[in-house]
C-alpha cells in the first residue's frame, strides 16, 4: 500500500512539473511571437528611415556640387 502511495505522489509531482514546463513553453512561444513582430516593425522602420535619409542626401549633394561650381567660377 505504501508503494502505491509513493508512486501516486511521484506521478502527481511529475504532472505538476509537466504543467509548469508547459506554461513556461507557452510563455516562451508568446514572447517569440511578440519579438518577431517587433523585429518586423523595426526592419520596416529602418527601411523607411533609409529612404528618408537618401531623399535628404540628394538636396545636400546638389548644394555641395553648386557650391564647388561657384568656387571655381
Amino acid at each position: 500500500m505504501e508503494v502505491v502511495y509513493k508512486m501516486d505522489k511521484k506521478l502527481n509531482e511529475l504532472a505538476d512539473l509537466v504543467d509548469f514546463v508547459s506554461e513556461k513553453y507557452d510563455n516562451l512561444v508568446e514572447y517569440q511571437k511578440s519579438t518577431e513582430t517587433k523585429i518586423k516593425a523595426l526592419v520596416n522602420m529602418n527601411a523607411h528611415l533609409m529612404k528618408c535619409n537618401k531623399a535628404l542626401e540628394e538636396p545636400v549633394n546638389e548644394l555641395e556640387r553648386n557650391t564647388r561650381k561657384n568656387r571655381w567660377n
